[in-house]
């Protein structure tokens, strides 16, 4: 009887412990922080601004504010899905604009690259760049 509650005891213990959060897999930890962007192509290039991004509360996932993109200032924000190393932006709309793109960090977490399309009804700017911590 007692070996049947100790090993009922230390599979419970087991199974939770594999359902508690890893926080060396942690997709979004490595993107929290200010970056600086640097635009090296598109309609405004070049252009260096400060973006900052956030964890963002989600069931739907791993999910991230981004504000300032495209030099548009802290208030505009945009949600991107963690995924590995890359940040997707999905198609979204902002104070006018229609942005979609992605976000690609190296190794060391200190560089990423950045590629987005972005629209306000004219025609696509398609910017590229890199954001550095």
């Amino acid at each position: 009887m007692r070996w049947r509650l100790f090993f009922i005891s230390s599979m419970l213990v087991f199974v939770v412990s594999g359902c508690l959060p890893d926080d060396d897999n942690d997709d979004i930890a490595q993107w929290i922080g200010e970056w600086t962007a640097r635009e090296t192509s598109g309609e405004f290039a070049p252009q260096t601004y400060t973006v900052t991004i956030s964890r963002r509360p989600s069931v739907m996932g791993d999910r991230v504010n981004i504000r300032g993109l495209y030099a548009q200032g802290n208030d505009f924000l945009l949600v991107a899905d963690a995924f590995g190393n890359d940040l997707e932006i999905n198609e979204q709309e902002v104070d006018g604009l229609t942005v979609s793109g992605t976000l690609s960090i190296n190794n060391a977490g200190d560089r990423a690259s950045l590629n987005m399309t972005v629209n306000d009804g004219s025609g696509n700017d398609q910017v590229a760049g890199e954001l550095t911590k």
